[in-house]
């Protein structure tokens, strides 16, 4: 099942470009032509929506409002706030409310599939979506490359654990043994001492 985003953007050009794109990535979208129109989509209970793209300043309600509403109603889901440069101090402000990211217009479409990819992604550390259209095998092969490297690491300590814990007893059951070794010929020669010893007599015989 192919994620379902959310696209909030007053721009025409910039709504469809968006939306041609996670498209063809084989995402599912939802498109509103300003904050009004995706506010009812939010609204929506039975309505799935896994991810947020949102413009900071349309018409009716802002980017502000929507992110507010999803942290409310569907907190699991992410937000991304597409922001042009006069606005990037509010769209850090919206990070710090809880928005996943934020790209800057003019933004290229590699950064947009990698804020989609990691913001879908996150959800929950659990839901992962990968559509193959927006990742690159270069990025791929990083990844499986980093991925084994930390189960080989995993691996690596796991086995040095078992090891210190086996070394840690054999050094102990040696210690032990040396203890009692000791301890019993201090024993046997003490016995052999008074043995040797003339018992003792009161009158002197």
């Amino acid at each position: 099942m192919s994620a379902r985003i959310l696209i909030a953007e007053d721009d025409a050009d910039l709504r469809d470009l968006l939306q041609d794109e996670l498209e063809d990535a084989g995402y599912e979208t939802i498109v509103a032509i300003d904050g009004r129109a995706a506010m009812a989509h939010i609204e929506r209970e039975r309505e799935r929506i896994d991810l947020l793209i949102t413009d900071v300043r349309m018409p009716g309600l802002s980017g502000d409002e929507l992110l507010t509403a999803m942290r409310t109603r569907r907190s699991e889901a992410p937000v991304i706030v597409i922001t042009a440069f006069g606005s990037v101090e509010q769209a850090v402000g919206m990070v710090k409310a809880g928005a996943f990211q934020y790209l800057t217009k003019p933004f290229d479409t590699d950064d947009l599939s990698r804020a989609v990819t990691e913001a879908l992604a996150s959800i929950g550390g659990i839901l992962l979506y990968v559509s193959t259209a927006m990742v690159k095998p270069a990025d791929v092969k990083e990844t499986l490359a980093m991925s084994k490297s930390h189960i080989g690491l995993m691996i690596y300590t796991a086995a040095m654990v078992v090891l210190t814990d086996f070394l840690t007893g054999v050094m102990t059951a040696i210690t032990i043994y040396a203890v009692g070794y000791l301890i019993g010929k201090r024993l046997e020669a003490r016995q052999g001492k008074n043995a040797d010893e003339p018992a003792y007599s009161p009158t002197g015989d």
